[in-house]
């Protein structure tokens, strides 16, 4: 009964051992994968270097980062959340211009 208790035990080890030298040369051997100085978008998850992205700071020093793409489609979205609630009331005005906008359109709806 020793035996085979000492025999499991041993070859436990010894698997163990293969196991991490095994996947140890394999992260040698990996080519290493293409890193960009950037962040991911925090909408769509999707690595941009920094330069294409919009940075806003959360209280307590945390970062968001926003790419374009994400951020045409959230003005967009607001922009048809306000179109469909002008249709009830009409006070309510268009405060972000559209992408597709017109500079001049731009100005004319900037709001200081």
């Amino acid at each position: 009964m020793k035996f085979i208790i000492g025999f499991s035990i041993l070859t436990a080890v010894a698997y163990f051992i293969w196991w991490g030298y095994k996947n140890l040369v394999g992260q040698e051997t990996k080519p290493e994968s293409k890193v960009i100085d950037g962040a991911l978008c925090h909408l769509c998850r999707k690595p941009y270097p920094y330069s294409e992205l919009v940075v806003r700071e959360k209280m307590a020093g945390f970062e968001n980062y926003f790419c374009g793409s994400c951020i045409n489609d959230l003005v967009r979205d607001y922009n048809h959340k306000l179109d469909e609630a002008s249709v009830s009331s009409q006070s309510e005005t268009k405060i972000l211009p559209t992408p597709e906008s017109s500079t001049a359109d731009r100005a004319k709806n900037i709001q200081y």
